[in-house]
């Protein structure tokens, strides 16, 4: 016994059958749920898909001959080390790729991108934003609502991609434009995904631009005749369940065999529905099917099988698993229906006395079954969803067994589906909860049992509230797949236990009385038809129980769920109020409930309907489905593959068994052109593209599709068919070539449309005005070689067919480099130059002339492409950038067109380079002319260079000045007098030639009915038409000669002259095929071929080693490798007085020549754009002079950026500097930053004015100081000078008057010398006149310290005297004698100055030694490391500074700081003996002269950290002479004014120091302390 089961194969065309995938879309399975949803929504659209393993070679991709590439989504990641394996060359064959989820996930990966596991799922219809402007996008909204099921996410993408789509900060789609891969996170195949379709319409049309040309031809015959050849006069045996699927089998091999032959036997496995047994043998009765019913519930309800011993153990042990009726786990429930079936089966066939080897098992499964099992019919590497009783282990089994016809039926349900929900806006009084059951669900790829959600509401239930919940819930929590609404009031109590529930008799009933209520009232309200399935699911959960009574769970529960979906994978749920009214579903509830046993009614509400899954039982479909089965052949025929080789295309069987001639004609073309085969030896074929375009069809497809006719009369192309006519006449008159031989022809107009191109070329093969593909139909003459067929694109499509039969194409006009591969083009040949040598003539042109910033312009076909494509990787090799590349549209669109003027317009790029046919063109240069696009030069490609229809009246402001390039021109003698020669009723291309020329009719009815029509329109009267003379009607005689047309227009003969050439090369091929020689042919045994019966190899072989020169032009033509060599004229379009375009070679291109020679250019000829002389610029950005940098544009071109100056010290001497230079340390840039000059050297010197200020202020101290020197000497012998110590205060001025005058060793230009004693100078210089302020002020703090004593015990003693005086008074004693205990000899020690503690010897020894310790140091600092000279460059940038470098820190620190040191001490000194009071308050003079040389110092150091170069030298002098003067005028002002002014207080008694009065009386002078002694010696003796 054998099963049959399996994939489906379409009927299609031959190419298919014999295994040919051209054109085809492969789709990958990388494990996906969804492969064959793909793989449907392909074929919806009319275009074949195979599906194929992911581990599929490239290399048999590209060989095969797919279109493009799917790539589906999987269970795996792709960083797990168990990812399956792939060959990554998929994505760099050429083939546009979609990656769907983990296809996106693989290509990102692929190209150095990285995928991660995202911490939240997506699972679910999410809104995205979408980039529109990609072409997987085109046409969609920014936002649209997609399926997006995934855990791992992109998260770095790849080099070259964009991110296209976005779920919030989760990338979900990226694209690589040019390479045509993009990558989709979400699933655009499913039902879902509202707008998928269009996104995978956008993708096969216009990304990998497939033709939907694949249809679905006779299904059901054919299955019929493949049943019938496979089970020839054995019997079948077909299990019926009475589901679409089996019923669907059944019907199909009763109708393909014999009744006797078809066993049909129902298996009641007691799990039916209520009286559905009984319904379904009826139905099938009434369908002629015998049906034999088995009652097996017993059988079922006991059954078991084989199971491994754990998930766990991979061992190959098994065990006995339960009775069904004692099992919980689903999957093992369906493992056990499954296998029970077969042994059932078994059963049958021993009861019947069937052989087993002789009898064939048939069975149908819809596909969804298939998948959710991970049927490797399905897709190799899908997890499982769930086990299907149609698909267990050992059904897998028998499927690979001998003699094993496999069936695999689609549904046959289509539904549409409905409006989205809306978005929530309030939701109130909802409670959710935990159910203690797990369900089988689907999250992305990772399928499991999962928890379900219930919800319970205190009103009635918002459905839509409740589908956004049962969205959201699984999405947030992934231990949750399925959403219940509850029925009813609102659970208070959540079950937390269940009901124990088998399948047993009772549990069984009970859900059939469910299921049964359910159905029959979904089919009384009308809605059965609308809904597309409807399972009742029983579950063993017993709601509003107590949990303080603890009352156990012995009722059940029942869901019921209701959704439409049309592909059985993916759906929407019927929303009550919606799809379904909700007076039904609470109709439903109320009655179910009224079954025993039953808690409550629960709703499903998916979150996305992704399988049909039933939860616990296997419950099948009603009775509405077997109706539909029976319905189902009039629209759905169910198909079958066997594992047999396919039936022949080429044969059929008749009802007797003989083998007939299948030839039937399949499409009639409506073809138009010229023939003339009677009596011919050979035929040339020939295909023009006469015509535009074709009609555009209304696509109705309730008729019978007839082939379109063509519009827009092309006068050029018309004048190149003529051309070929002539050429072929001008042979046959010929002596010397092919004498013997009279040519035929057979030329077609393409219409410029591949599809019309195709069209000629199978029908030009086939011999006869139909097309039989493979078959020649006709005895005449031998077929040569096609001329043609036009444009690249249609001699691509006709090289392609061409190709597969070696037959010889020889193009006059298709110059796309695509068509040089040999290996996609065998038999192509061309005698016209490869466009690779215009694109290099094109780009060595607009390096000529020096063009950096371009814009390209090229037709959406491959000649286009190809040509913009090739020039645009020389150019930017060369240093040239891309303003804008636009692609003009095959089909006329005002948006696109308005759009790629509007993209000029706003270009800055002067230069236009456009790789376009004349007709593709013609309606952007009229939009140009519409928006007065001036002041643009225009680089033209040999396709329209020299075009009429280009060169319309008024171009010339658009155009004049173009520059383009031309194949080589000829004159042909007598072609114009053949083209002036017509006979306008030769044929009807002529006649619409000459109708469309003069603007007449040559059908006189037609003419007449159009001249009514006017009368009728003008008057309402009838003028001379109806008196036989109709308006409008041609006579025929009109002159060809008259019209200034570019029919009859010679003058530039170019692809004109290639078709001559193209006709001749045939023609000398056929010369020498006829000439050959017998036993010296190039073919096997040195052969011949017979020109009246050669095969089209044989003279293929003859063109390529053609070699001739034209007759009256000499131009030797060859082939090398099916090209000629590239030869262009340049033109330059040149514009006279009254508007007009001359054509004027400017120069030539030679593609053989040298490099260097290749071009020659006449620069003066050249007529521009502007009217000058001067070829335009045509920069993205102008040249940056010297001075300036080049600055990169974020985002922009290489030749678009900002001249930016150089900075200050930087230069640049050359044009487009990328980077400025930095000067020297001694130069700095001047002032255009061009060049470095020298910097300007800067110290104070002696002879400028702030010098000279500064030396005599220097000199006026010093001369002062020395005065007062001479004034102190004058008086030396009097009182202040000896009591001053002389020697002291000579001291003090000699310090002054050096620090004076080392102030001018500062100036002048810094020498070793000069830095040395000008430091050190100063520092000594300071140290002396401290230290003498020191010794000065030592000795007034001392004696203002005595002072201060000597008043403390002063004070002491008076409180003692008052104390005993009073304490005598208090005693009565009249006898008191108070007595000084003070010893006044020593206070008068104290107070006598000369006596005081330091002497003057004293004062001397501080000053020299204070002095001394700073020479030391400043020995030692000169010794170690001395100042010296340096150039300081840093201060100022264009100033060197001539200063003196410290040499050490840390020494001129040390030494300053002594300096502040002695400062500080001085100052301590004289502030402390301030309140000292003599005639002249030397202490005084002493705190303000060191107040004074703090502030001055303080002062300095901001200004001096301020200011920069040769003032620092002068904010240092000016520090140094402030401090000195304060000093001299504070200490020596008193004393000289005394001196000079008062001489008569120089007196001993004026000098002496004296205390100051208690009252505060004094004038300011203090009391000698002999004084303040004698206030405390005084006796008071009271009687």
């Amino acid at each position: 016994m054998a099963l049959c089961n399996g994939d489906s194969k379409l009927e299609i065309s031959s190419a298919e059958q014999n295994g040919s995938c051209e054109g085809a879309v492969a789709i990958l399975d990388a494990g996906a749920q969804y492969g064959k949803v793909i793989d449907r929504r392909v074929r919806e659209m009319c275009v074949r898909s195979e599906i194929l393993p992911l581990e599929t070679p490239a290399f048999a991709i590209r060989e095969q001959g797919y279109r493009a590439i799917i790539i589906s989504g999987g269970p795996a990641s792709v960083y797990a080390e168990d990812a399956p394996w792939f060959d990554p060359a998929i994505f760099t064959i050429g083939k546009p790729v979609l990656g769907i989820c983990y296809g996106m996930q693989m290509m990102n990966k692929v190209f150095g991108g990285t995928v991660h596991k995202k911490s939240v799922r997506e699972d679910g219809v999410f809104s995205i934003g979408l980039d529109n402007t990609c072409s997987l996008y085109r046409g969609l909204q920014k936002e649209e609502l997609v399926l997006l099921t995934h855990g791992d996410s992109v998260d770095k993408v790849a080099d070259g991609f964009k991110v296209v789509a976005q779920s919030g900060n989760i990338i979900a789609g990226i694209a690589n434009e040019q390479k045509k891969l993009y990558g989709t996170q979400f699933h655009p195949e499913v039902d879902l995904t509202e707008r998928g379709m269009e996104m995978l319409r956008n993708f096969l049309f216009e990304i990998a631009g497939c033709t939907s040309n694949f249809t679905v031809q006779n299904r059901q015959q054919s299955c019929i005749n493949e049943i019938r050849e496979k089970v020839d006069k054995s019997k079948v045996l077909v299990l019926l369940s009475g589901g679409v699927d089996s019923t669907v089998c059944t019907a199909l091999l009763n109708k393909a065999l014999n009744q006797d032959q078809v066993i049909a036997v129902h298996i009641d496995n007691g799990f039916m529905r209520k009286r559905e047994s009984q319904s379904v043998e009826e139905a099938l009765t009434k369908l002629g099917i015998k049906l034999k019913v088995v009652n097996a519930a017993h059988t079922f309800y006991n059954g078991t099988t084989t199971l491994p011993i754990s998930e766990e153990d991979r061992t190959p042990r098994k065990r006995i698993s339960k009775t069904l009726n004692m099992t919980t786990n689903p999957e093992e429930k369906r493992k056990i229906i499954g296998d029970t079936f077969v042994k059932v089966a078994n059963e049958v066939i021993g009861e019947m006395n069937l052989n087993p080897e002789e009898v064939f098992l048939a069975q149908g499964t819809l596909r969804p079954d298939l998948i959710e099992s991970a049927s490797h019919l399905a897709s190799g590497k899908a997890d499982v969803i769930k086990t299907h009783h149609n698909d267990t282990e050992l059904i897998r089994k028998l499927r690979d067994e001998p003699h094993t016809l496999l069936q695999r039926v689609k549904s046959c349900i289509s539904d549409e589906e409905e409006e989205k929900l809306m978005q929530i806006t309030s939701l109130h009084s909802l409670n959710a909860f935990l159910l203690p059951i797990k369900t089988v669900g689907v999250q992305g790829d990772c399928r499991s049992y999962s928890y379900v959600c219930g919800v319970t509401s205190k009103e009635s239930p918002h459905w839509e509230s409740l589908m956004f919940l049962a969205r959201l819930i699984p999405r947030m929590c992934h231990s949750i797949n399925r959403v219940v609404y509850v029925f009813g009031s609102h659970v208070k109590e959540p079950p937390t236990d269940i009901t124990p529930t088998f399948l047993t008799t009772g549990v069984l009933s009970t859900l059939r009385q469910a299921d049964f209520v359910a159905h029959s009232i979904l089919r009384e309200s009308g809605y059965s038809g609308k809904i597309s399935q409807m399972p009742v699911i029983l579950t063993p959960l017993h709601f509003d129980r107590d949990p303080l009574q603890k009352q156990p769970s012995c009722r059940r529960s029942v869901v019921v769920r209701t959704f439409i979906t049309s592909d059985f994978m993916t759906g929407i749920p019927a929303m009550p109020g919606n799809h379904i009214p909700e007076e039904v579903v609470l109709k439903m509830v109320n009655e179910i409930k009224k079954i025993p046993g039953i808690s409550r009614v629960m709703s499903k509400c998916p979150q996305m309907i992704l399988s049909v899954n039933f939860h616990l039982l296997p419950v099948y479909c009603a009775i509405k489905k077997v109706v539909c089965a029976r319905a189902s052949f009039l629209h759905i025929c169910p198909f079958f593959t066997f594992k047999a080789s396919a039936l022949s295309t080429q044969q059929n069987h008749t009802s007797s068994g003989k083998f007939v001639s299948t030839c039937k004609l399949k499409a009639k073309f409506n073809l138009n052109g010229y023939k003339d085969v009677e009596k011919k030896k050979v035929v040339i074929g020939g295909m023009f593209p006469v015509h535009k375009r074709i009609l555009s069809s209304d696509g109705n497809t309730s008729r019978v599709p007839v082939s379109s006719g063509c519009e827009g009369f092309n006068f050029r192309t018309f004048r190149w068919t003529q051309t070929m006519l002539f050429a072929i006449n001008e042979i046959n008159e010929r002596d010397d070539l092919l004498p013997k031989t009279d040519l035929g022809y057979v030329i077609y107009d393409s219409c410029f449309t591949i599809s019309k191109a195709v069209e000629g070329t199978l029908t030009y093969l086939t011999g006869q005005d139909e097309a039989v593909p493979n078959y020649r139909c006709g005895n005449g003459a031998p077929l040569a070689a096609l001329v043609g067929a036009g444009g690249s694109d249609l001699s691509i499509a006709t090289a392609r067919i061409l190709g597969l039969y070696h037959f010889p194409q020889v193009s006059y006009c298709s110059t796309c480099s695509a068509l040089e591969s040999k290996f996609q083009f065998p038999t192509f040949l061309r005698t016209i130059p490869n466009d690779k040598h215009q694109s290099s003539a094109m780009a060595q042109l607009v390096l000529h002339f020096g063009w950096t910033w371009v814009g390209t312009i090229a037709a959406d076909d491959d000649y286009g492409k190809y040509g913009i494509k090739d020039f645009k990787e020389q150019v930017e090799d060369a240093g040239v950038c891309i303003s804008f590349s636009e692609t003009l549209p095959k089909v006329i669109s005002p948006e696109s067109i308005q759009r790629i003027v509007q993209v000029v317009v706003e270009s800055t790029a002067k230069i236009i380079v456009v790789f376009s046919s004349d007709v593709d063109l013609s309606p952007l240069i009229q939009e140009l002319l519409n928006n007065n696009v001036t002041n643009r030069t225009w680089i033209a490609s040999e396709a329209w260079v020299t075009s009429a229809l280009i060169n319309q009246p008024g171009v010339s402001s658009v155009l004049g000045g173009t520059l383009g390039f031309g194949v080589k021109r000829a004159d042909i003698p007598g072609l114009q007098r053949h083209l002036l020669d017509l006979d306008p009723y030769a044929d009807l291309l002529t006649e619409e030639f000459w109708e469309t020329l003069f603007n007449c009719t040559l059908d006189y009815g037609k003419a007449l009915r159009q001249a009514k029509q006017r009368a009728k329109e003008v008057n309402g009267t009838l003028s001379r038409a109806v008196r036989g003379v109709a308006d409008g009607l041609c006579t025929g005689k009109e002159s060809v000669a008259r019209l200034n047309n570019t029919y009859s227009d010679i003058t530039q003969l170019r692809i004109t002259y290639s078709v001559y050439k193209a006709v001749y090369a045939v023609a000398h091929a056929l010369h020498n095929l006829e000439h050959c020689e017998p036993g010296k042919g190039p073919f096997s045994n040195k052969s011949c071929a017979d020109i009246t019966n050669f095969e089209p190899w044989q003279l293929m072989y003859y063109l390529k080693n053609v070699h001739f020169n034209v007759t009256h032009t000499n131009e030797e033509i060859y082939f090398t490798d099916g090209d000629v060599e590239g030869f262009y004229d340049i033109i330059n379009w040149h514009v006279n007085s009254n508007g007009e375009i001359s054509y004027v070679t400017v120069g030539h291109y030679n593609q053989s020549a040298a490099v260097k020679d290749r071009m020659t250019i006449r620069n003066d000829s050249i007529m521009w754009n502007n009217e000058v002389l001067e070829p335009p610029r045509s920069v993205c950005s102008e040249n940056c002079q010297p001075g300036t940098r080049k600055g990169i544009r974020q985002g922009e071109p290489v030749c678009c950026f900002d001249c930016i100056p150089c900075a200050d010290g930087e230069i640049s001497n050359t044009t487009n500097a990328r980077e400025c230079i930095l000067c020297s340390g001694d130069d700095w840039s001047n002032d255009a930053h061009d060049t470095c000059v020298p910097k300007i050297i800067e110290f104070l010197a002696f002879g400028e004015p702030l010098g000279i200020t500064l030396i005599t202020i220097s000199a006026f101290g010093a001369l002062v100081t020395i005065g007062v020197g001479a004034v102190f000497i004058v008086n030396i012998g009097t009182p202040l000078v000896k009591a001053n110590d002389a020697l002291l205060s000579f001291s003090l001025l000699f310090s002054l008057v050096v620090t004076f005058l080392c102030s001018i060793v500062f100036l002048g230009e810094p020498q070793n010398w000069s830095c040395m004693t000008s430091q050190v100078a100063l520092a000594l210089g300071f140290a002396l006149c401290l230290s003498s302020i020191i010794a000065k002020a030592a000795v007034l703090m001392m004696r203002a310290q005595a002072l201060k004593a000597i008043r403390a015990r002063a004070k002491a003693a008076a409180k003692a005297a008052k104390a005993a005086a009073e304490a005598a008074a208090n005693s009565g004693s009249p006898d008191v004698i108070v007595t000084n205990t003070n010893n006044n000899n020593d206070v008068g020690a104290c107070a006598n100055p000369d006596v005081d503690t330091l002497t003057f010897a004293h004062q001397r020894v501080i000053a020299a030694v204070a002095t001394l310790i700073q020479a030391v140091a400043c020995t030692v600092w000169l010794i170690i490391l001395p100042p010296y000279p340096v150039k300081n460059t840093s201060a100022q940038n264009i100033k060197i500074i001539l200063e003196c470098d410290e040499g050490s820190v840390v020494f001129i620190c040390c030494i300053f700081a002594y300096d502040i040191l002695l400062a500080l001490l001085a100052f301590v000194f004289a502030f402390i003996a301030r309140k000292l009071e003599d005639h002249f308050s030397e202490a005084k003079s002493m705190t303000f002269g060191m107040l004074v040389f703090f502030i001055v110092w303080i002062s300095f150091v901001p200004a001096y950290l301020s200011t920069r170069g040769k003032f620092m030298v002068a904010v240092q002098i000016f520090a140094i002479l402030a401090s000195s003067f304060g000093l001299l005028i504070c200490i020596f002002l008193p004393k000289c004014y005394v001196l000079l002014v008062k001489p008569e207080r120089n007196t001993e008694e004026m000098i002496k120091p004296r205390a100051k009065p208690r009252d505060g009386t004094s004038t300011g002078t203090s009391a000698s302390l002999n004084t303040t002694a004698t206030e405390v010696n005084a006796t008071t003796a009271i009687d």
